[in-house]
């Protein structure tokens, strides 16, 4: 219980770092802050082996949906390093801090994936709202982008979830097969 709560803590001081260097402009110190939380993570977990790839995998979806907002005109980026056709880099380490809660904090959620697609459709965008009200981005179009927003995680969070269950099927057995 311990780990989910320092975990949940942790993400939620690198989101703030994350979104803190985006709207100042320290982008550098953010991403390696909030990558240092996700390595505390990662080390209080059991479930070390395969979380690189659950974190490729999240990375590389919040990165295409967030660079669909971009592109789409519906969000830009305050910071937006280090290219501007792309979301940046510091949302991209948000969504791998965001990965490093799924079997920790968010473990509850597992097996749940229309719990997960609801939180996802209200929480996701929720946070963005936050995010540009501390000025870490702007609106284009804030009632398409919400949607979008929305709908972007609601298809995501039953996808992420059924991610880390793997993670956790395949932990244990790599774990126990691997030479120490």
């Amino acid at each position: 219980m311990r780990q989910k709560i320092v975990n949940f803590v942790l993400f939620q001081v690198g989101w703030f770092a994350c979104i803190l260097g985006g709207a100042s402009g320290h982008v550098a110190v953010s991403v390696l802050f909030s990558l240092a939380l996700v390595a505390i993570s990662v080390w209080q977990t059991p479930f070390k082996k395969n979380l690189l790839e659950l974190f490729i995998k999240i990375g590389l979806y919040g990165l295409v949906g967030d660079t669909l907002l971009l592109q789409l005109g519906l969000l830009q980026f305050t910071s937006p390093v280090p290219f501007t056709f792309l979301s940046p880099i510091w949302m991209l380490s948000l969504w791998i801090l965001f990965a490093s809660t799924l079997n920790q904090s968010m473990a509850w959620l597992s097996g749940k994936p229309l719990m997960g697609a609801l939180l996802g459709a209200i929480f996701g965008p929720l946070s963005y709202i936050a995010g540009v009200e501390m000025g870490a981005a702007n609106w284009g179009n804030r009632l398409q982008a919400i949607v979008l927003i929305g709908f972007i995680w609601a298809i995501g969070m039953p996808i992420f979830l059924f991610w880390a269950k793997q993670v956790q099927k395949i932990a244990p057995t790599i774990e126990k097969n691997s030479p120490k």
